[in-house]
């Protein structure tokens, strides 16, 4: 009895993760009244920052889509932290010097956070935009982004990313397909007061509101939360686009979930009191636990419940047939991993499992080891 009880209270959880979060916070959306987005007529100072480490295959093209956003020159500076890089990205940044692109080189690895905060320090603007090497935006993009800080509240805007390659594989497919979800959740939890993570590709903060983060933590992960403990806002811009390439293979991506889920568990990890601090604010704190702290919960959750399954096997046929379904997921899942299978069926099993896997394998390094500062992308090296 007591075994039932409690694997019917993992599933209901496991449920409410995935299902009924979502569905709660589309109830929450529908009745919170909504606020029409700032014209992006008012348009601030701005400087526009760019970390890159060996970005010579995409930085120029990258600073060319920078001077054609849809922005006043006399407005917007352009930086480019270079973090250590040893190829041609120094070269290629110091030809737009005419352009008014300024190259601050960092003299050696520090990592991602840490160049940004060396060019948030040399920063002239009122609101500070950050974005990846590979991440082309759309030319209104910037107006979009930096719309929402016309309200006082508004400390941290993240625009939306899209991938450009979700039909060329099916590791692409499987990532394009979680991140429509992971936008569906932020735009709700945007309409509903503030968001509980952004992306690398393209957000802001206010320059006042800038905090130097240690290296080995993550912009993405830490400034919602940051602006939160500080009576702000942090907003999802829908209608401000980036987009990139996903990772063509699961390899790319399962390091590349490790090492975040690493920082992010890092950073749950020190902060013992993480939720009562967040008791104040009561709608951020719900979120970022169900968003955050129970969703990378989930895979030791879905091992339990197997678990308890076999044991419930003999206990009727409910049980079974549970027992069959996740039998059979998994196996679809292995079958995927094994011969690489690229049909659906066996592919998105397989991606599900991976991602859960690397869940588990990011609070390992966080607990065994404090999450590295600076990496190497497999195929590609980027900060």
């Amino acid at each position: 009895m007591i075994i039932a009880c409690f694997f019917w209270i993992l599933v209901l959880t496991l449920f409410y993760i995935f299902a009924g979060y979502p569905l709660l916070l589309l109830l929450l959306s529908a009745l919170t009244p909504r606020k029409p987005l700032p014209a992006p007529d008012r348009l601030p100072d701005v400087t526009l920052i760019v970390t890159a480490y060996n970005e010579e295959a995409v930085i120029k093209k990258k600073l060319e889509n920078c001077l054609e956003l849809a922005y006043p020159a006399e407005k917007l500076e352009i930086i480019v932290v270079s973090d250590g890089s040893n190829d041609r990205t120094d070269e290629l940044v110091g030809g737009f010097a005419d352009c008014g692109v300024t190259l601050l080189k960092t003299g050696g690895r520090i990592g991602k956070t840490a160049a940004q905060n060396e060019a948030a320090r040399q920063a002239r603007g009122e609101i500070l935009v950050f974005s990846d090497a590979n991440s082309i935006w759309e030319k209104d993009a910037l107006k979009r982004l930096v719309a929402p800080f016309h309200d006082s509240q508004v400390g941290y805007a993240c625009g939306r990313l899209e991938y450009t390659n979700t039909r060329e594989g099916s590791s692409s497919f499987s990532e394009g397909l979680y991140w429509r979800y992971e936008i569906f959740l932020r735009r709700l939890e945007s309409a509903t007061g503030a968001i509980t993570a952004g992306n690398g590709a393209i957000y802001a903060v206010r320059s006042t509101d800038y905090f130097n983060f240690k290296s080995n933590q993550s912009h993405d992960f830490e400034f919602p939360r940051h602006m939160v403990l500080n009576s702000k806002r942090a907003v999802y811009v829908h209608e401000a686009v980036a987009r990139e390439k996903a990772g063509t293979t699961a390899e790319d991506e399962f390091k590349r979930k490790v090492r975040m889920l690493a920082r992010v568990w890092g950073s749950i990890l020190r902060a013992p009191v993480l939720p009562g601090a967040l008791l104040p604010n009561l709608s951020f704190a719900w979120k970022f636990i169900s968003h955050r702290i129970l969703r990378y919960l989930a895979p030791f959750l879905l091992v339990l419940i197997f678990i308890l399954n076999v044991f419930l096997y003999p206990q009727g046929r409910l049980y079974q047939i549970l027992y069959l379904i996740q039998v059979t997921f998994y196996s679809l899942a292995l079958t995927g991993a094994v011969y690489r299978i690229k049909a659906r069926a066996f592919y998105l099993p397989f991606y599900f499992c991976l991602f859960h896997y690397a869940c588990m394998k990011g609070l390992l390094q966080a607990l065994l080891k404090h999450p590295p500062a600076i990496w190497e992308k497999a195929g590609t090296t980027r900060t």
